[in-house]
């Protein structure tokens, strides 16, 4: 073959071609980026409402479908939406089209989380509002048992004491604790403590 018989002519040209393709390619393994995943430009914004003692079923129906259709009108660039309700917790998760300017998101996100309290149960807090990316999954994942603490203490634990330790580490982005009994007490208000719209002594934020 015509490319042997060039070898063959031209042996010294070969022999500097390999030899540089076998340098530059060690250099190159060696200052290559490791990831488990390839960078993917698509970013994600997520809010996360918070209502103590709250079901799943009013949480979807009282914040989660309420602010999924503010996010709607209100935010730009949005691809898809995803949302999760849990009890006493809205997650929502805002997928934006690629190359999406993520701090306008971020910015329309939050005001949006601002006005949409006007139509959400009273005394409930502004969301809380992160960034991610499509390629970020977690690394570990920690639960904690006891033979001698309830599982409403178990998760004050891992909620106010675990989980600032961990939110020191850099780089670390500690999501709220999951999965746990949050503790609640209990009382009855008087006559006089009841508000105007007959809340019957059930959770408002205008009868305390």
């Amino acid at each position: 073959m015509w490319i042997v018989e060039l070898a063959l002519k031209r042996a010294h040209t070969f022999i500097v071609m390999a030899l540089a393709i076998i340098i530059f390619g060690v250099l190159s393994l060696k200052q290559m980026a490791v990831d488990i995943f390839p960078i993917i430009d698509v970013p994600i914004v997520s809010a996360i409402f918070t209502y103590t003692g709250m079901s799943p079923a009013n949480i979807e129906n009282l914040i989660t479908t309420v602010t999924e259709r503010w996010l709607t009108s209100t935010v730009n660039g949005i691809e898809k939406i995803e949302s999760t309700s849990i009890s006493g917790m809205s997650i929502i998760k805002v997928y934006l089209h690629k190359g999406t300017d993520i701090g306008e998101a971020v910015a329309m996100v939050t005001a949006m989380g601002n006005a949409v309290m006007e139509y959400l149960p009273p005394a409930i807090t502004p969301p809380f509002v992160t960034v991610s990316s499509a390629t970020d999954v977690p690394v570990i994942q920690l639960g904690i048992n006891s033979k001698t603490m309830s599982e409403a203490e178990l998760f004050d634990v891992a909620n106010n004491f675990v989980r600032n330790q961990l939110a020191t580490i850099q780089g670390a982005t500690i999501p709220f604790s999951l999965w746990g009994q949050i503790q609640t007490g209990h009382g009855r208000p008087g006559p006089q403590s009841t508000c105007g719209f007959r809340c019957l002594g059930q959770r408002c934020g205008q009868c305390y």
